[in-house]
């Protein structure tokens, strides 16, 4: 699939005006913080308020969203050492820093309306893990049983995403004209209020969920 951005987007994009040694130099003030703050990540295994809200303030969790959509869209070669210098201060908030800023780039592949939901705010982040499930076709959506892994990040995250094959209320895959099974992506709806209440186990290592999701397609 070919990554698409809003129309007339090159020309108004907002741009950060930032640079890797700006972004290094913010690493730098958040270090002593984020060292302070190394014994309560590994105990509680999520990230604590306030380091999200220094993250955010930093635009760190922009670095490869579009700059269609505010974001720096670093190049890899520009992003890495950013995550390194984080990296060598505390491993997990690089981790679920680099995970969610993974997820952002999925932006340039909605339509602008739906991308601008997601990832408008600030506080626009995403995260999601693999697992086994279904969308099952039912009146007004789909009925969505599954079970996701490793969704690193989930604790902060404003979105959740997981990827399921389509099955008709028959039980039948739904198939692309290609013969390919079809796939719903559930980040597009507000799935996130039914699952708050599994978001320690999300992150640690599974969850469950049966929601009724929107069709957005």
């Amino acid at each position: 699939m070919a990554a698409t951005l809003p129309k007339g987007s090159a020309g108004n994009r907002q741009k950060t005006g930032l640079t890797t040694a700006d972004y290094l130099e913010r690493v730098r003030a958040l270090a002593p913080m984020l060292k302070a703050s190394a014994g309560e990540i590994d105990e509680r295994r999520e990230l604590p308020a306030a380091i999200i809200d220094r993250l955010v303030e930093g635009d760190f969790f922009r670095l490869l969203l579009p700059r269609s959509l505010g974001g720096a869209e670093l190049l890899p070669a520009d992003y890495v050492p950013i995550i390194e210098a984080i990296a060598r201060i505390d491993a997990s908030t690089a981790w679920c820093l680099n995970q969610n800023s993974g997820c952002s780039m999925t932006a340039a592949y909605f339509t602008p309306e739906v991308a601008q939901d997601i990832f408008g705010g600030p506080r626009g982040i995403l995260a999601w893990g693999p697992g086994p499930g279904e969308a099952r076709a039912v009146a007004g959506g789909y009925d969505v049983t599954a079970q996701w892994a490793f969704a690193s990040g989930s604790h902060h995250a404003s979105w959740l995403g997981c990827h399921v094959p389509v099955v008709e209320s028959n039980g039948q895959p739904r198939l692309e004209p290609d013969g390919s099974p079809a796939l719903i992506d559930t980040d597009l709806v507000g799935v996130l209020p039914q699952l708050r209440r599994y978001a320690r186990a999300l992150t640690g290592d599974r969850a469950w969920a049966d929601d009724l999701v929107q069709d957005v397609t």
